[in-house]
């Protein structure tokens, strides 16, 4: 149980907060307290926030916009 606590205390040392109590509400909710579980839920819900980083997203096709290809 040690390792485990140390193992989760370790992942969550440059994590958000917010993300790190929300993955260990939705472990104890699902009755799962575990290592693995806690790492699968934490790497799912990253994933969640980086999808709705706006940063991230790609430009949509549109006519009306051009890349950097019609500026050289």
């Amino acid at each position: 149980a040690y390792n485990s606590c140390n193992g989760i205390l370790h992942m969550c040392t440059n994590k958000s907060k917010l993300i790190v109590e929300e993955t260990a509400k939705v472990c104890v909710e699902g009755n799962s307290c575990r290592y693995s579980y806690f790492k699968k839920t934490l790497s799912r819900l990253l994933g969640r926030q980086a999808d709705a980083d706006p940063l991230n997203k790609t430009m949509p096709n549109h006519k009306n916009l051009r890349g950097k290809e019609s500026f050289q």
